[in-house]
């Protein structure tokens, strides 16, 4: 069935430089010159979602029942919903009688999968018959909620879990419901206690969403090319390639590639729970002109 279920508004601008230059003297039938071109762009885009019908919000759009990325009124549309700590009024976190900080599994806002800005860098190098391109991104802002690594935790197969798994009289940072400072050491692990009071296993295979949103700041390298190109006579010749796409990524984020897309669904970036790690792809190219 389909549903009206918002209004959302969302604003944005692109800028775009280009550059073109010649360097060198020209000598007949060839091109000695070095040939210099590029394009410089900058993107940002606010989402809002200004109205929702009744009984629609925090409806979600693609994710699982505790996390999800939803329609959220006054949220970007696809905010990052789930689970968080329980606070008090000045937002400490509040901690259970047992040391362990308490969790409100009341759906809220935890994160935003919209980056802040993206630019985009295109460079072009070509001298005689040989051309060089290059194509560079950077993402600034944005977040991805990291389930792969709340789930190695749950399991004990991460390497925070293998590093933190022995510590003892560990006081977490917050208050007691009574609203005095936390001071309760805790084990992570206590041989004694049952499994379900591991660190990681009592809050669940997502855990806490709120500890694993992450931020997707990235920089990428997506095209790398050189080719010649030849011409035999006026209207034919021939031109091959080498490229690499993907190459490179310098990321922020922890696990795998931030922009990847839960499970492939469209829609789904920002929630990662095993994702594939994206590809590289290389090879060359030949076109005949006949």
């Amino acid at each position: 069935m389909l549903k009206d279920l918002a209004d959302h508004r969302e604003n944005g601008f692109e800028a775009v430089v280009a550059y073109n230059e010649a360097f060198g003297q020209y000598n007949y039938p060839v091109d000695n010159r070095w040939h210099v071109s590029g394009q410089l762009s900058f993107n940002k885009t606010v989402s809002k979602v200004t109205g929702i019908g009744n009984g629609y919000d925090y409806t979600p759009l693609v994710g699982f029942r505790g996390i999800n990325r939803a329609v959220v009124k006054g949220a970007p549309l696809g905010a990052i919903v789930g689970s968080s700590y329980r606070r008090d009024a000045e937002g400490r976190v509040i901690v259970g009688a047992d040391g362990f900080p308490l969790v409100d599994n009341t759906p809220k806002v935890i994160g935003n999968p919209i980056p802040d800005f993206v630019m985009k860098h295109s460079l072009g190098l070509s001298w005689r018959r040989i051309r060089f391109n290059l194509d560079l991104q950077y993402q600034r802002g944005g977040q991805v909620w990291n389930g792969t690594q709340a789930a190695l935790d749950y399991y004990g197969r991460s390497a925070v879990s293998a590093q933190w798994r022995n510590t003892r009289d560990y006081i977490f940072k917050g208050v007691k419901e009574d609203g005095h400072v936390n001071d309760i050491p805790v084990a992570f692990n206590d041989p004694v206690a049952p499994l379900e009071q591991n660190r990681w296993v009592r809050y669940g295979v997502a855990g806490v969403a709120e500890q694993y949103i992450q931020d997707a700041d990235h920089t990428r390298v997506n095209n790398v090319s050189l080719g010649y190109e030849r011409k035999v006579f006026r209207a034919t010749g021939f031109k091959i390639t080498a490229y690499a796409r993907n190459l490179l990524l310098w990321t922020a984020y922890d696990g795998n590639d931030p922009q990847q897309e839960l499970m492939g669904i469209k829609g789904g970036n920002g929630l990662d729970f095993f994702n594939l790690p994206s590809t590289k792809n290389f090879g060359v190219t030949c076109s005949i002109t006949l």
